[in-house]
C-alpha cells in the first residue's frame, strides 16, 4: 500500500496495518540549502520529493497556494526579500504598514522585528486592505505538486495564514501584546476589523471549497498558552464552525495546525467541526502526555503527530529518542497519523529520520487501541 493510500485510507474509516507516517521536513531542509550542503539529488522539486522518499516519510505540506491574492489600485503592495530580511508593505489612502522579518542565522529562520500593527491606526489600515483584497483560484499549480508527488504524498490545500480574524491578529498581523491592549482599549474597533476579514474572506473561503484537494489545512498557527480559552471560545469558535461546515458541504476533511500549548483548545477543535488536528505535541515538550492525547481530544477528531521537532536533535540520546517512537505506536489509535511536531530542526540526526520508518514498519497498529468511529 502506498503512503497515500495508508492515510486517505484512514480518513474515511479505513485504517491499515500500520500507523501513517508523514512529517514537515520543509525546516531541515532549508538549513541544508542556507549551508549550502543539500545535495544536488536533492534540489528542485522533484528533488525536494526525492528528499522525502529517500527517508521514507510523507509529504503533505508547502504545495503551491490554491489561492492567489490581488488588490485594488487603492492599494499599493511591495515585498522586499533579501538574504536576511524581508520586508512587506502596504502603501493605502489612509496610511501605510509594514512588517519585517530577519534571519537568524543560528536558527536558520526568519523572525519578526516588526509586526504590520502596533496602534489604532495601523489597525485601520489593516482593515483598509482588507477591504480591497480579492483572491482567486490557482489550481494548476496545485494540481503539479500533487500529480509529481503521486503515491508518496498527498497535497494539502493551505488557507492564508491566519485564517481566523483573532488568530490572525495574534500570530502575523499584530503579535500578542499589541492584540491583547487593543482588545482592552479598543474592542469595538477590533470587532469591526474582524468583521471586514471575515466578509473579505469570504471569496478564499469559496476558492478552498472549490479546490481539488481532499484535505484543507487552516494553517492557524494554535497555541492553547498565546490565544486562551476565552479568546478562542469567544472569536475563533464561532468563525472556525462556519468555514468547516462548508467545506464539509464541498466534500473536504478539514485540518487544523495547533503546534503550541494543547490546553483547553485541542478539547475544543472537535466542536469546531475539524477531521484532523495537525502537528500536535506531547509532553515533555508540549503540555499534554501522549498518554491523555485521545482523551482530551475526544473519539472522533484525527491526531496528526506526536514527535516534537526537538526529539531529532543531539539533545536526547538514540535511546530516547526510540522508547519514545515506540510508545507514540503504542498509543496510536485508527485515528492517528505518526507526523512530526511541528517540524524537524536543523540539528536533526539525519539517521533517526529514517529510522522512524523502520519502527513504523516493524510495530503494526495496536488493534486495542481504536478509538470510535
Amino acid at each position: 500500500m502506498s503512503i497515500r493510500s495508508e492515510v486517505l485510507d484512514l480518513l474515511h474509516g479505513r485504517p491499515g496495518r500500520t500507523v501513517p507516517w508523514f512529517g514537515d521536513l520543509s525546516y531541515y531542509y532549508f538549513s541544508l540549502q542556507r549551508q549550502d550542503k543539500l545535495e544536488k539529488k536533492h534540489q528542485g522539486p522533484e528533488g525536494e520529493k526525492r528528499f522525502y522518499a529517500d527517508f521514507g516519510v510523507g509529504i503533505y505540506l508547502y504545495t503551491p497556494d490554491v489561492f492567489s491574492i490581488h488588490y485594488s489600485p487603492k492599494v499599493k503592495y511591495t515585498e522586499v526579500k533579501t538574504a536576511d530580511r524581508i520586508t512587506w508593505r502596504y502603501d493605502t489612502p489612509v496610511g501605510w504598514i509594514e512588517s519585517v522579518q530577519d534571519y537568524v542565522s543560528a536558527q536558520f529562520c526568519f523572525a519578526y522585528s516588526r509586526h504590520f500593527v502596533r496602534t489604532i491606526d495601523d489597525l485601520r489600515v489593516m482593515r483598509y486592505v482588507f477591504e480591497n483584497a480579492r483572491y482567486s483560484q490557482n489550481y494548476e499549480a496545485y494540481r503539479t505538486y500533487d500529480r509529481l508527488w503521486g503515491e508518496d504524498g498527498i497535497g494539502f490545500a493551505m488557507g492564508v495564514a491566519s485564517m481566523a480574524p483573532m488568530q490572525k491578529l495574534l500570530s502575523r498581523w499584530a503579535g500578542v501584546e499589541t492584540t491583547v491592549a487593543l482588545s482592552q482599549d479598543h474592542p469595538e474597533e477590533l470587532e469591526r476589523t474582524f468583521a471586514v476579514i471575515e466578509q473579505s474572506q469570504e471569496p478564499l473561503v469559496e476558492v478552498l471549497a472549490g479546490c481539488p484537494a481532499e484535505v484543507v489545512i487552516l494553517p492557524e498557527n494554535l497555541a492553547s498558552q498565546v490565544v486562551g480559552e476565552s479568546f478562542f471560545r469567544r472569536f475563533n469558535m464561532p468563525y472556525y464552525r462556519k468555514i468547516v461546515e462548508r467545506l464539509h458541504a464541498a466534500g473536504k476533511k478539514v485540518a487544523i495546525h495547533i503546534d503550541g500549548g494543547l490546553r483547553p483548545c485541542l478539547g475544543l477543535l472537535a466542536a469546531c467541526g475539524f477531521d484532523i488536528a495537525e502537528a500536535v505535541t506531547p509532553a515533555p515538550f508540549g503540555d499534554l502526555p501522549v498518554e491523555e492525547l485521545r482523551k482530551v481530544s475526544g473519539p472522533r477528531i484525527v491526531i496528526w503527530g506526536g514527535l516534537p521537532g526537538g526529539l531529532f536533535s543531539r539533545n536526547y540520546s538514540d535511546e530516547y529518542f526510540e522508547q519514545f517512537v515506540l510508545n507514540v505506536l503504542r498509543q496510536a489509535d485508527d485515528r492517528f497519523v505518526l507526523g512530526v511536531a511541528d517540524q524537524v530542526p536543523p540539528d536533526a540526526v539525519p539517521a533517526r529520520i529514517g529510522r522512524v520508518r523502520e519502527l513504523v514498519d516493524s510495530h503494526p497498529r495496536n488493534p486495542g487501541k481504536e478509538a470510535s468511529w
